[in-house]
Order: structure tokens, then sequence, then C-alpha cells
């Protein structure tokens, strides 16, 4: 059809309620939809309600961070402290090795 859609399981993940709500709602308010494969909805997200589409914006423009595997640690956290026996300081160091 060309026009863009979002799945309920996507507005469960984006919006944080459960499925019967999204489904409950969508009724109430009588949101357009195709009919995707298994009984499951596509919502047309032209139609959907103002603040929903906000949500679905933001998520589309959400950064996800992407975390180095062999980079320094940006945040080192220091290990070891005088106030600590000398036996209690070998073991937060080699927890921190692991």
């Amino acid at each position: 059809m060309g026009s863009e859609t979002i799945t309920t399981t996507q507005l469960v993940k984006i919006n944080g309620v459960t499925k019967q709500a999204i489904m409950k709602r969508s009724k109430k308010e009588s949101w357009p939809y195709e009919n995707g494969g298994n009984r499951a909805k596509k919502f047309l997200i032209a139609g959907l309600p103002e603040e929903i589409r906000m949500q679905i914006a933001a998520e589309k423009t959400k950064i996800t961070p992407y975390i180095y595997r062999d980079a320094p640690n940006p945040f080192p956290v220091p290990v070891g402290d005088p106030g600590l026996p000398e036996w209690k300081n070998r073991i937060a160091l080699a927890r921190a090795d692991l």
C-alpha cells in the first residue's frame, strides 16, 4: 500500500503498555489499520494520535551507542582502598581483573 505502518508489538515496546491496552484503545479510537499475517494488525502511522506519533518519531531518531570491545574504559573505577586490609584489596583487584 506504500503507507508507513507499525505493528502492535512495536507499539507495545514504544509505549510500555500491554498488547491488550493497545488493542482496546485502537478499537475505542478507531485507529486505521491493515491486516497483517497471523491475525496481526499493522496500524497506519498517519492515523494514530499525535502523542503516539511523537513517541514513534522519538524512537526512530534515538541513537544506540556502539561500545567498542577493545576500547579503554572511559570511566575507570579505582580498585583498592588504603583503608582496607591487604587481603580485601587483593580480592578486589582479582575481581576487577575478571
